[in-house]
C-alpha cells in the first residue's frame, strides 16, 4: 500500500517549480475553507519532502483532501483527480484488516480506567486511596506561562494568587485547542508547576475522562508514561517506539505502526525525573516507528517532531528543569497554579463533608500569612485536613498551629500515631531518625529521588521507608524501586530534625567537615554556635537550597515545637537557653544589616522564633500613613519588602503609596519584580531607574507582566537602556506605558526592534503625549511590520504626529504580520488627508483593526468620505470608531458616514461623535439603527446642538425592531421635555433594547423625567441606567449668578508649606515653614487646604490656577490630615475628588482611580467647578473667553458637607479663588 506521504511526494513532484511555488502560496494564504493556514515562513525554501512533512504534520488524515482541492484551485484537475483515484484505490494490506482498532482502543481505555480512577493522598502505601472524583477540584491552570531555571526554592515562588487580566486560566481538557489569536496548532505542550501543585493529579484527570468516553475522543490512543517509569529502561538494547508502547501497553500488540492516520497523545509526566540525557543536538534523526534505536534517540525524536510528527505531546515538568527541552520545541507553554481560593475551600468541602468544620479550617488558613500562600498547593491542603482533622479527633485545646515549623511538628505526630496503631515499636532507633538521617543526606547531596541502597545505608528497608512512615512513596518498576518524601518541605523538615538531634544527642555539628566535627565533638556546646554555622550555611547557598531548613532548624528551637517534639523523641535535651534565643535572633538581624536587599528569608526565619519587631515597625509606620515622610534604615526597607512580597496584594504594587523616588526603585526592586503590575508612574524617575528595570526584566525569577512609568522624565536614553531588558527571552512584560515621559523619537528603532523580537510578548504599548519627531514614528513602524511583533494596541494620542506620519501608520495596518485590534491616535493634526491613508489601509485584506480613536484630529466632514467606503468594506473589521471633538458640521458628510454603515458587511458598534458640531444628522443616524443590517450597540452624540427636533427624528429609528442599540448619550444637546415624550413613545410601542440612556445637562424638567421614568417598570423595558442631571453647560451659564458661592480658604487646616494670603483668596507654596499653630485640622505631611465652607447644594466656583501643578478639589471633612499621601491626597481616598491640572495634561481622581484627560487647548489656567450635591454630581470645566469646555464629572452619592480645597507641592505654585465680580462673564 502506497502511504498517504508517498502519494502527495509523487504529486508533488510532477509539478515544476513555478507551479509548486503556486502550491505554497495556496497554502499559507487562508483561503482553504476549513482548514487552517500553513504559516508563510515554514513554507519558505521548502522542498518537495518538506512540504509533503508540512502537509501531513498539519492536516494528518485530511492531508489528501487538502492536495486535492489546492491542485483544483490551480486548474490542475487531471493532477487532483489522479491523486484522488490512486488514494482510494490503494489496495489495504491484509494484517490491517484483522486488526479491530476499536476494541484495542477499548482494552486501552478499560486498563487505563482502573489505573487513573483512585488517587492516593499521602504516599501510595499508607495514604488515603480516594476516588478521584470524589476529591478532584479544577486546578488553576494559566496558559503563556513562561518556561526558563528560576534560582528560587520552589516554595519561595509562591505568590498570594489573584485572578489577573494575563493569567488566562484554561481548562486542563482543552490545553491543545488553539486560541483564537493562535493560528498554528498546537503538538507539543509543556505543563510546569512546583513539586505537590497537582501537576500529575492533572494529567490523570485528563487521561480518566478520555478512558471513560467524556472529553477529547477525537483521540485515538492515549499513552501517559511517566519518565520515571522510563528511566529503568535505560542502558537496555536498543528497541523501536512501537516495541516500547508494547512494552508499557500490552493491549497495543496487534498494533505494529501507527502511521499519519492515528490521532495519538503521548503523556510524559515529571521531566524532572527523567534520568535520560536528552540529547537533542547530537542524537540521530529517526522518522520510523518501527525502527531499533537508543531510548534517548526514541524520546527526542518523539519530543521533536521527527518521530511521529502528528502525535500530541504533553509534558509536564517542575521549572527547575523546564530548559532541558529547547523553547523551539514547545508550541504551548501552561502552568498548574495550584488552587485559587475558591478551589481551595472546595477541596476541604468534598474531603470533609462537615460544613462547620470545614468554615473553621478555611478562616484558620486565611488567618495565617503563610498558610494562606502554602495551601496553594494540594499536598499541603492535605497535611492542613490531616493535622486539624487529628486534632479536633483528640480534642487538642488551644489555638491551631500557625508556622510552617508547628505545621510540620503536628503533621510527623499524625503519621508517628499511625505507626503506633500498625503495632511498630518506637525504640531508640526508631524509624523518625531513620528518615531524619535519610532526609539529610539526600538533601546534603541535591537529591530528591533516591533507591534502595540509600534506604540501607541508613539503616532503612523499603517496608519501614514506606509503610510505616507515611512520609515516603515508592514507584515499583521491573524490579528497580525509586523513592522520594511526599514533598520537599517535608524532607527539609526532617533533614533539619536530623541535624539539631546530633547536635543535641550526639555531640556532632553536621554543618562542619569531618575532621572538625570529631575534634570539637567533646567541647562545650552552645546552640547559638549552632545556629550560627547553620545561617552561614544557608547565606553560602547561591539556589536557596537550604533556606527551607532553615526556617525548620530554627522553628525547632522554640519551647512549644520541643514540648510536642517530645511525644515523638522524648529523650531530646532540655530546651537552650532564652539568651542563646536571643543571640540568635540578633544576629540575624546582623546579618540582615550586611546585605539587607538579599536576605529576605532570615524574615522567614524571624518569623518562625516568633520574632516580629522589625515588620511590626513597618507595619505601624504604614497604618499610621508615617512611611512616605520617614526615612528608613536598610534594615527597615528591607523589612519593608519583606511585608509587601508576603502581603496578599503584590499583584500590583504602586509605588507611589510609598516613595516618590529612584532610590525607591532600588530599595523595592525586589517587590516590584515579584508583583505582575507595577505603577512607577509619577515617580520622579529618570533614565537611570531605566538600567535597573531593564537587568530587573532579564531575570527569570520577574514575574512583571505591566509596567507604568508614565508621567517621568525617562527620556529617549532611558528607554533605549530599558529595551535591552524588552529584547530579553526573560522578559514577560505584556502592557508597558510611556505616556509623558519626555520622548522624541530617538528610542523608537531601538524600541521598535525590541517589540518585534521572537520571544517579545509585548501586546500594549502607550507612547501618548510624547512629541514624536517624524523619523522616529517611521523607525517604530518598521519594528511593527516585522513578523515577530506582537502588538495590539498602540497609543500615540498627543504626541504632534501630522499628516505625513499617517502614511507609515497605515503601513502597519495593511501589513501581513500585524496583529494590531487597537490604535489611538487622538489630539494628533491628522486632518483629513491624513486619515485619507488610514481608511484605505482598513481595507487590506490584512488588518485586523478593530478600535480606532481618532478624537480632536482636526478633521471635518470630508474625512466622512474616507469612512463610509471603509465602514462597508467587506475586509473591515473596525467595531469602534471616536470621531469626537472634530468639527463635522454639514448634513452632507454624515450622509456618507451612515451609508457605510448601512451596509451588510459594516462590522461598528460604538460610534463616538461627541462634540462635533452637528445639528442635521439624526434622519441619517435613524435610518442606519432601523436598516436590520446595523449592528451599531453605542452611540454618543452628546455636546452637539440637535435640540427636540432631531431627537424626534432619532426616536424613529430607536422604535424600529431592527434597532440593537444599548447605550444613547446625548448629554449637553439643548433638548427639552418635548425629547422626553419622544423617547418614551420608543419604550411604550416598541420595548427597546437601550440598557444606558444620557440625558444630563438638558432642559428636561421633572415632568420630562417622569415621562421616561413612567417606561422603567415596564418588565419588557430593559433600560437599567438613565442619568438626567440638570443642564449642564446652559444651566451653568443661565443660573451662574444663583448659584455662585463666595469660597475663603481656612487658615486652620492649611499645610505649613502653603502661605495664605490677599484675605484668605490666595495660597502659594513656599519653601519656608509657616509659623501656623498646631491644630487638629491641619494637613501635616501634604500641602493641602481646605476652604471654611461645607457645601450642601448647588454651588458655582471658578480658580485661577499658576505654576507646575496643583489639585484642584473638594473634600469631606473626616479626612485624614496626619496619614501619607495615599491616606489624605486629594483624589487617594473614598473622601475627596480632585482634578489635577498641569501645563501638558489633566487627570480626575477619586479613590485612588484616575481619569486621564487631555490638556484643554485653549491653555487656559482658569477652572470652573460646578457643585449639585443633591444630583450627586461634581463637573469641572476649563473657562475661556467667556465659553464652558467640559473637563470631567463624577457621580457619587454625598452624605457629608464637601469643602473646596487645593494642594501643590512646587516651587510657584498658586491658586486664586475668583470672586464673582472676577469672574469671567459667561454669555
Amino acid at each position: 500500500m502506497s502511504s498517504v506521504p508517498v502519494l502527495l511526494l509523487e504529486t508533488l513532484e510532477d509539478l515544476d517549480n513555478e507551479q509548486l511555488a503556486k502550491f505554497h502560496f495556496f497554502l499559507y494564504s487562508k483561503v482553504l475553507d476549513g482548514f487552517t493556514h500553513i504559516p508563510k515562513a515554514h513554507l519558505q525554501e521548502a522542498d518537495r519532502p518538506r512540504t509533503v512533512n508540512l502537509l501531513v504534520q498539519t492536516y494528518s488524515d485530511d492531508a489528501i483532501s487538502v492536495t486535492v482541492d489546492v491542485l483544483m484551485k490551480m486548474k490542475l484537475k487531471h493532477s487532483a483527480e489522479t491523486l484522488k483515484k490512486n488514494y482510494n484505490e490503494a489496495p489495504t494490506s491484509q494484517g490491517s484488516k484483522e486488526i479491530d482498532h476499536h476494541a484495542i482502543q477499548e482494552k486501552l481505555k478499560f486498563t487505563l480506567l482502573k489505573k487513573c480512577q483512585n488517587v492516593y493522598e499521602g504516599n501510595t502505601d499508607e495514604g488515603d486511596i480516594v476516588h478521584l472524583k470524589k476529591i478532584y477540584t479544577e486546578l488553576h491552570v494559566i496558559e503563556e506561562a513562561w518556561g526558563g531555571f528560576s534560582e528560587e526554592h520552589e516554595v519561595s515562588q509562591l505568590r498570594p494568587m489573584h485572578g489577573t487580566p494575563e493569567q488566562t486560566a484554561i481548562e486542563a481538557r482543552d490545553i491543545f485547542k488553539p486560541r483564537p489569536h493562535q493560528a498554528k496548532q498546537i503538538r507539543t505542550v509543556l505543563t510546569l508547576g512546583i513539586a505537590g501543585v497537582g501537576k500529575t493529579v492533572c494529567a490523570q484527570r485528563y487521561t480518566l475522562s478520555w478512558a471513560e468516553g467524556q472529553e477529547n475522543q477525537d483521540i485515538k490512543f492515549l499513552f501517559p508514561i511517566p519518565f520515571r517509569e522510563l528511566n529503568p529502561n535505560i542502558g537496555d538494547k536498543d528497541c523501536s517506539l512501537m516495541q516500547l508502547l508494547h512494552q508499557f501497553f500490552p493491549e497495543m500488540k496487534q498494533v505494529q505502526t501507527l502511521g499519519t492516520e492515528s490521532k495519538v497523545l503521548f503523556i510524559f509526566d515529571g521531566l524532572d525525573e527523567t534520568l535520560l540525557p536528552l540529547d537533542f543536538k547530537h542524537n540521530k534523526v529517526l522518522r520510523d516507528e518501527t525502527e531499533p534505536a537508543p531510548l534517548d534517540v526514541l524520546i527526542t525524536n518523539l519530543l521533536t517532531g521527527n518521530l511521529l510528527g502528528n502525535a500530541l505531546i504533553w509534558i509536564t515538568s517542575r521549572p527547575a528543569a523546564a530548559n532541558r527541552i529547547h523553547r523551539k520545541y514547545i508550541h504551548q507553554w501552561t502552568e498548574v497554579k495550584g488552587f485559587t481560593n475558591e478551589q481551595r475551600e472546595e477541596y476541604f468541602r468534598r474531603r470533609l463533608c462537615d460544613d462547620n468544620l470545614t468554615t473553621k479550617i478555611i478562616n484558620h488558613v486565611n488567618s495565617s500569612r503563610s498558610l494562606n500562600s502554602m495551601c496553594q498547593i494540594p499536598v499541603f491542603c492535605w497535611i492542613t485536613f490531616t493535622i486539624v482533622t487529628k486534632m479536633l479527633h483528640d480534642n487538642v485545646t488551644g489555638g491551631m498551629p500557625n508556622t510552617l515549623t508547628e505545621m510540620y511538628v503536628y503533621l510527623l505526630l499524625c503519621q508517628t500515631d499511625r505507626m503506633r496503631d500498625g503495632d511498630y515499636p518506637m525504640e531508640s532507633n526508631n524509624i523518625v531518625l531513620k528518615l531524619a538521617e535519610l532526609a539529610f543526606r539526600q538533601l546534603e547531596k541535591g537529591k530528591l529521588i533516591f533507591y534502595e541502597a540509600d534506604l540501607k545505608e541508613c539503616g532503612m528497608d523499603v517496608k519501614e521507608a514506606t509503610i510505616y512512615s507515611g512520609v515516603c512513596t515508592q514507584e515499583s518498576r521491573r524490579g528497580r524501586q525509586i523513592f522520594s518524601f511526599v514533598h520537599l518541605t517535608i524532607q527539609e523538615f526532617l533533614a533539619a530534625l536530623f541535624a539539631r538531634h546530633s547536635y543535641l544527642q550526639r555531640k556532632e555539628n553536621v554543618f562542619l567537615g569531618y575532621l572538625k566535627r570529631m575534634s570539637t565533638k567533646w567541647l562545650p556546646k552552645s546552640m547559638f554556635s549552632f545556629h550560627k554555622t547553620a545561617i552561614e550555611k544557608a547565606l553560602q547557598s547561591q539556589n536557596g537550597q537550604w533556606d527551607l531548613f532553615l526556617r525548620f532548624l530554627l522553628g525547632l528551637s522554640l519551647k512549644s515545637n520541643q514540648e510536642l517534639m517530645g511525644r515523638i523523641l522524648p529523650y531530646v535535651a532540655e530546651a537552650e537557653s532564652e539568651g542563646d534565643t536571643i543571640r540568635t535572633i540578633n544576629f540575624i538581624k546582623e546579618k540582615i544589616e550586611e546585605e539587607p536587599e538579599s536576605r529576605l528569608n532570615l524574615f522567614h526565619c524571624l518569623h518562625e522564633l516568633k520574632e516580629e519587631s522589625l515588620v511590626q515597625e513597618i507595619q505601624s509606620f504604614m497604618s499610621s500613613g508615617r512611611l512616605t515622610t520617614k526615612t528608613l534604615s536598610p534594615v527597615q526597607w528591607s523589612a519593608l519588602t519583606y511585608e509587601l512580597t508576603t502581603s496578599e496584594s503584590t499583584e500590583e504594587f504602586d509605588l507611589k503609596k510609598y516613595i516618590r523616588s529612584e532610590d525607591g526603585v532600588v530599595k523595592l526592586l525586589t517587590v516590584i519584580t515579584s508583583s505582575t503590575c507595577a505603577l512607577l508612574d509619577r515617580c520622579n524617575l529618570t533614565e537611570n531607574s531605566c538600567k535597573v528595570l531593564a537587568s530587573a526584566l532579564n531575570s527569570s525569577s520577574c514575574r512583571l507582566t505591566e509596567l507604568d512609568l508614565s508621567d517621568n522624565k525617562l527620556k529617549d536614553s532611558g528607554v533605549i537602556l530599558l529595551s535591552v531588558g524588552l529584547k530579553s527571552k526573560h522578559c514577560k512584560l505584556k502592557h508597558l506605558r510611556l505616556h509623558n515621559c519626555k520622548l522624541v523619537g530617538d528610542c523608537c528603532e531601538i524600541l521598535g526592534d525590541a517589540v518585534s523580537t521572537e520571544s517579545t510578548q509585548l501586546k500594549d504599548l502607550d507612547l501618548s503625549a510624547n512629541n514624536l519627531h517624524p523619523g522616529g514614528l517611521k523607525a517604530l513602524c518598521a519594528g511593527l511590520r516585522k513578523p515577530n511583533c506582537k502588538l495590539e494596541t498602540l497609543r500615540l494620542n498627543e504626541c504632534m504626529l501630522n499628516v505625513k506620519c499617517c502614511e507609515d501608520l497605515a503601513s502597519i495596518l495593511s501589513s501581513d504580520s500585524s496583529h494590531l485590534k487597537i490604535l489611538d491616535l487622538s489630539d494628533n493634526s491628522l486632518k483629513d488627508s491624513g486619515v485619507s491613508l488610514l481608511t484605505a489601509a482598513l481595507m487590506s485584506q490584512h488588518c485586523d483593526l478593530e478600535t480606532l480613536r481618532l478624537s480632536r484630529c482636526d478633521l471635518t466632514l470630508k474625512c466622512c468620505s474616507h469612512f463610509g467606503p471603509a465602514l462597508s468594506s467587506e475586509s473591515t473589521h473596525v467595531k469602534e470608531l471616536d470621531l469626537s471633538g472634530n468639527n463635522l458640521q454639514g448634513q452632507a458628510g454624515i450622509q456618507l458616514l451612515c451609508d457605510g454603515m448601512r451596509s451588510p458587511h459594516c462590522k461598528l458598534e460604538t460610534l463616538r461623535l461627541n462634540e462635533c458640531k452637528l445639528q442635521k444628522c439624526c434622519a441619517d443616524l435613524a435610518s442606519v439603527l432601523s436598516s436590520g443590517t446595523s449592528n451599531l450597540k453605542e452611540l454618543d452624540l452628546s455636546e452637539n446642538d440637535l435640540l427636540d427636533s432631531e431627537v424626534d427624528l432619532l426616536s424613529g429609528g430607536l422604535a424600529n425592531p431592527h434597532c440593537k442599540l444599548e447605550i444613547l448619550r446625548l448629554a449637553f444637546c439643548g433638548i427639552t421635555e418635548k425629547s422626553c415624550a419622544s423617547l418614551a413613545s420608543v419604550f411604550s410601542s416598541n420595548p427597546s433594547h437601550l440598557r444606558q440612556l444620557d440625558l444630563s445637562y438638558n432642559y428636561l424638567q421633572d415632568s420630562g423625567v417622569k415621562l421616561i421614568s413612567a417606561y422603567r417598570d415596564n418588565p419588557l423595558c430593559k433600560l437599567t441606567d438613565l442619568s438626567v442631571d440638570p443642564n449642564g453647560e446652559c444651566y451653568l451659564k443661565s443660573t451662574l449668578k444663583q448659584n455662585a458661592c463666595m469660597l475663603t480658604l481656612n487658615p486652620n487646616t492649611s499645610a505649613k508649606s502653603l502661605f495664605l494670603h490677599d484675605g484668605g483668596k490666595q495660597v502659594t507654596w513656599v519653601r519656608e515653614k509657616q509659623p501656623y499653630p498646631d491644630h487638629p485640622d491641619r494637613f501635616e505631611s501634604v500641602s493641602q487646604v481646605l476652604c471654611l465652607q461645607g457645601l450642601t447644594q448647588r454651588h458655582y466656583w471658578e480658580v485661577e490656577w499658576r505654576g507646575r501643578w496643583v489639585d484642584i478639589a473638594v473634600a469631606m471633612r473626616g479626612i485624614r490630615r496626619r496619614a501619607g499621601s495615599h491616606m489624605c491626597g486629594f483624589g487617594y481616598t473614598d473622601q475627596s475628588w480632585s482634578l489635577f491640572c498641569s501645563e501638558d495634561h489633566y487627570s480626575a481622581q477619586h479613590n485612588h482611580q484616575r481619569v486621564e484627560i487631555p490638556a484643554p487647548k485653549s491653555r487656559s489656567h482658569r477652572v470652573g467647578v460646578y457643585l449639585d450635591y443633591p444630583g450627586g454630581t461634581l463637573s469641572f470645566y476649563s473657562v475661556s473667553a467667556g465659553t464652558l469646555s467640559h473637563l470631567h464629572t463624577f457621580n457619587s452619592t454625598f452624605t457629608e458637607p464637601l469643602f473646596p480645597g487645593f494642594g501643590m507641592e512646587e516651587d510657584d505654585c498658586s491658586v486664586i479663588i475668583c470672586t464673582e465680580e472676577s469672574s469671567q462673564a459667561i454669555s
